[in-house]
């Protein structure tokens, strides 16, 4: 079970590290995310949930609330990627190594995630919900974001 956990974070690590290299605060914030699942997993037990769902819902739930943060900023930033013409600029508006990330989006869609992973996987959304509110885990991933003290944005 930890090596197929080891694999994943590992598997994790490498897709991230070859989207966001440009800037060594995703780095940062990619350990913490490691770091608070592996405390989520070791106080799965207490909540009754299993290891594998435990990551689907990492899995799962990362990517979206990066979709999520970067789509809520960009829905109330929309000036910021008109064209002339009036019409969007996808590019940019996709472009999260950019910067421009909104926490409540990324919570949002994190909340939602869960939500559905444990719909279809027929497990208490409350329990996992629990799991992964433990105020040692939120900490780990604030603490790497706040020990950056700068917003999101590439080196250039």
């Amino acid at each position: 079970m930890v090596y197929r956990f080891i694999k994943r974070a590992f598997d994790i690590c490498a897709s991230l590290l070859a989207i966001l290299i440009s800037s060594p605060v995703w780095i940062i914030i990619a350990i913490g995310i490691l770091a608070a699942t592996a405390l989520c997993i070791r106080l799965r037990n207490r909540f009754g949930v299993s290891e594998d769902n435990v990551l689907d819902v990492v899995l799962l739930g990362v990517p979206c609330a990066i979709l999520g943060a970067r789509a809520y900023y960009v829905l109330f930033y929309l000036d910021l990627y008109r064209t002339a013409d009036g019409g969007i600029d996808w590019g940019k508006a996709i472009a999260v190594w950019d910067g421009g990330l909104a926490i409540y989006g990324g919570l949002i869609a994190g909340a939602l995630t869960i939500l559905i992973v444990c719909h279809i996987k027929k497990i208490s959304f409350l329990k996992v919900a629990e799991i992964f509110s433990v105020k040692p885990s939120n900490a780990i991933v604030s603490s790497s974001r706040d020990w950056t003290a700068a917003p999101i944005r590439p080196i250039r």
